[in-house]
């Protein structure tokens, strides 16, 4: 660089200046202790984080720089307005925030005539201006993601994901279709989208769609800008995760109470890593929750840019009592840059200006010259100094120990092409591939960025099969070699073929991926409960007086794709409670009310009745009420019905049970309705089971195929681990304190801990106690917004429990957990998955 002229660094180190007081602040004794850590974070360049903050009893954004200098309130004081979501542009001139009117955020819905503003701020706090008069936030506070240093994806307030040049201000949508309730933020590489749930969804630039993929566990999903990583809350108070988007492959960047963070302050909530991924902030509050009252303050730690691995301790920027939340931090490059590579790695550097320079290289090694070149044989991090005069430069040198590529698990299977992801980029030029099968590959492709092998094969994969794969080295400046490798191929077998192949779910951890009907990919779809519905140990629906509800574009396809064919078939594996259901109470139905359905599968008294839609049957379907089997109360019934104009077919568990000839006609006379499961879309008609394996085909099944679905979802079942269980009788002792809806928001279920004391021995094949031991029980507390009655319980009386392992549950562990009974780390923890 030419230091003699004045360059963005330079404008961005005057903005960062004037930022700091004439004389610097007296830190209190808490602020104090930071400052060495402060300074040494500073020393990767100049820097700044960003977060919005309701110290001072309206939420504002506050600005601090790295070295601790230069805190204050970055945006101004409008009486009627809030700010929130502060994002910070790759050069850190500049920082997009959205506006509300005040009393009113992204965790709720704009109330009618109210508007939320896009607005763009320097770092100085000058030249505050509105970019969209109309924008909304994803579902919690993030509002924008910056694709360069001109341009901004963004929510407009009609739902539509918009890509908007800041300086001229044409915008441009990105999404065909808007979101009904908040909205869809796109990563900087237009890849893929989030809309405040961790579902990290493909989007096709293209086609302007996004095929919405299953919904994990948590809260404040975002991307890193290298298009990579994808990063979100993944239960409440951590841990925060990671997913490598082109694999799946998930992992921790912090954990859950992680020991690297203060005692007092290892509640962890809304994570950022910075534009050169170099930096990593979070909040943490005292084992608080609300996102709105707690003294959640702002933590920022190193980062592996290529792993996403935090590095060393986290550095504490906030210290008010205030809530301070979503920062946002910015390291600007060090002069002489950053650089990384595996050992050995050698770095050429220039100074760029004439002269007779200073090298330090950080390692006990030195240099004189204008241009210097260095080999940095152990891992480490360095830092580089050249100094002529009073000019000094810096640079980083990420020095990683050598290794071999490894390729990221699964494999993904897609019919007869393979999906390879690396976690690093790799030459492909002495690749070879072979299938123990002897399935021919058909051809290979690589990835634009060396991390992703797509392989076809001649024949589609029905059996379990190996990948051989041979000859990849990775690209360090000396190669590592990848030993061979024998990469299992798991065929995907249910459903055995995915032909005309509309909506899955297996089970809620379960990829229940589709072909997508608007591109060559694949798409989920989510489910959301209601009433007292929930998901047992197996993430299978348990419906007892509730229902799950599919989102609005399975309603859409639903209706569409069955009228183009006139075919159905439904496919379900149902263990009913008990006969007494009748109305009949809805397992599976597409329909809105009692009176208006396109089918319903459901059960009277012992039996699987069925009624569906068509002009012969009118609109109600009331006649006929086809009957198709008698149900088994004590065993999971594999249940496929399929149809077409004239011929209705039942199979249970692959056998055929029932065929009539009694419906006529096709799907004209469908129109617009909700599928659920476990009751209708007004509560009326309760199920009371468990329901998994759903499959909905716009096609008729045969026989075979029948067969074949049943035999894997039953041979699945007869598989699967059962959670050990046992019923005692104990006597309630202790009882955490009971959390409200509000105070968990934005979540809408909970765990309460309760302490009991057994009064009876325990003598189960798996569990044992005896009398007058102690056990910890963690209850449902809320469930769906509903608050249950498990509060109604008094100290010193006796209940008869159902208990399970609590580590056996894994569809709990993300929930919020209410304990403040004191710690015992000697009682066993059990869950009640009945409550």
């Amino acid at each position: 660089m030419n230091i003699a002229s004045t360059s963005w660094l330079t404008v961005l180190g005057l903005l960062l200046l004037t930022m700091r007081p004439a004389t610097a602040p007296a830190a209190d004794a808490d602020e104090a202790r930071w400052q060495p850590k402060w300074q040494e974070l500073a020393s990767l360049g100049r820097g700044y984080v960003v977060w919005e903050s309701n110290r001072d009893g309206r939420w504002r954004l506050w600005v601090r720089n790295l070295d601790g200098s230069g805190k204050r309130q970055l945006s101004p004081d409008e009486a009627q307005r809030d700010h929130y979501a502060p994002h910070i542009a790759p050069d850190g001139r500049r920082i997009a925030y959205i506006s509300y009117p005040h009393n009113q955020n992204a965790y709720g819905k704009l109330g009618d005539n109210q508007t939320a503003q896009l607005r763009l701020i320097d770092a100085d706090g000058r030249n505050d201006r509105e970019l969209a008069r109309s924008a909304r936030a994803y579902f919690e506070n993030r509002a924008a993601v910056w694709i360069n240093n001109q341009e901004l994806i963004y929510i407009d307030g009609d739902g539509y994901t918009a890509r908007l040049h800041v300086d001229t201000g044409e915008s441009t949508r990105l999404t065909r279709e808007s979101h009904q309730d908040y909205g869809w933020l796109i990563d900087p590489t237009l890849t893929h989208a989030v809309d405040g749930r961790p579902r990290f969804s493909p989007y096709d630039a293209d086609e302007q769609t996004i095929a919405a993929q299953r919904r994990r566990s948590g809260c404040q999903p975002y991307f890193t800008r290298d298009g990579r990583w994808g990063f979100w809350v993944n239960s409440a108070g951590g841990p925060i995760r990671r997913v490598h988007l082109a694999s799946g492959e998930v992992s921790d960047i912090l954990g859950r109470d992680d020991p690297r963070m203060p005692r007092d302050r290892n509640y962890l909530y809304f994570p950022m890593v910075s534009p050169c991924q170099r930096l990593f902030a979070v909040a943490a509050s005292p084992d608080e929750h609300d996102h709105h009252r707690s003294d959640y303050d702002i933590f920022i730690f190193r980062m592996d840019p290529k792993t996403l691995e935090v590095i060393g301790e986290p550095v504490r920027y906030t210290f008010d009592e205030g809530t301070d939340r979503f920062p946002d931090v910015f390291l600007a490059d060090a002069e002489l840059g950053t650089h990384q590579g595996e050992a050995p790695l050698t770095v050429s550097l220039n100074a760029e200006a004439d002269g007779d320079w200073e090298w330090d290289f950080g390692d006990g090694t030195t240099h004189r010259g204008q241009t210097a070149e260095h080999t940095y044989a152990e891992p480490g991090g360095y830092t580089v100094t050249a100094r002529r005069g009073d000019a000094v430069l810096h640079g980083t040198v990420v020095v990683e120990a050598a290794a071999p590529p490894r390729i990221r698990l699964p494999v993904i299977v897609d019919d007869r092409r393979l999906t390879l992801t690396f976690n690093e980029p790799v030459a492909f030029e002495q690749l070879t591939l072979r299938t123990a099968s002897g399935n021919r590959i058909e051809k290979w492709e690589a990835s634009e960025d060396q991390q992703r092998l797509t392989v076809w094969l001649d024949e589609s994969v029905s059996e379990q099969d190996e990948l051989h794969v041979d000859g990849v080295t990775d690209r360090a400046q000396q190669p590592n070699a990848m030993p061979a490798k024998r990469l299992a191929i798991e065929p995907m077998t249910w459903p055995a073929d995915l032909t005309g192949l509309l909506f899955a779910w297996e089970t809620a951890d379960k990829p229940n991926r589709v072909p997508d009907p608007t591109g060559d990919g694949q798409r989920t779809f989510a489910i959301e409960p209601r009433g007292l519905a929930m998901l047992n140990h197996a993430h299978a629906m348990v419906l007892r007086d509730g229902a799950f509800v599919a989102e609005d574009a399975v309603n859409d396809l639903l209706l569409d794709a069955l009228r183009e064919t006139n075919e159905l078939t439904l496919e379900a594996t149902i263990q009913p409670d008990h006969a007494d259901q009748h109305g009949p109470a809805r397992i599976v139905t597409f329909s809105s009310t009692t009176t208006s359905r396109n089918f319903t599968l459901g059960q009277e008294g012992s039996d699987l009745v069925m009624r569906l839609r068509t002009p012969a049957t009118g609109d109600n379907a009331v006649s006929p009420q086809v009957t198709l089997c008698t149900l088994a109360l004590d065993k999971p019934n594999h249940i496929l019905v399929t149809y077409q104009p004239g011929r209705l077919v039942c199979y249970r568990n692959g056998e055929k049970v029932m065929e009539t000839d009694r419906i006529k006609r096709g799907f004209d006379n469908w129109d617009e309705q909700h599928l659920l499961f476990g009751d209708e879309f007004r509560p009326g008609r309760a199920w009371q089971g468990t329901l998994e394996g759903v499959a909905i085909y716009n096609r008729f099944m045969d026989a075979d195929e029948a067969e074949a679905n049943a035999r894997h979802s039953l041979d699945r079942l007869a598989k699967r681990p059962v959670a050990p269980s046992v019923d005692v009788e104990a006597e309630l002792v202790g009882k955490s304190r009971m959390p409200t809806l509000e105070e968990i928001s934005p979540y809408r279920q909970a765990l309460v801990l309760y302490e009991y004391r057994l009064t009876e021995p325990v003598a189960d094949a798996a569990i044992k106690h005896e009398p007058g031991d102690t056990v910890r029980v963690m209850h449902r507390a809320i469930l769906n917004g509903k608050t249950l009655a498990i509060d109604d319980r008094d100290e010193g009386e006796r209940y008869r429990l159902h208990l399970e392992p609590f580590e056996a549950n894994p569809q709990v562990e993300a929930l919020y957990q209410s304990d403040t009974l004191p710690d015992d780390f000697e009682a066993p923890l059990y869950f009640a998955p009945r409550d």
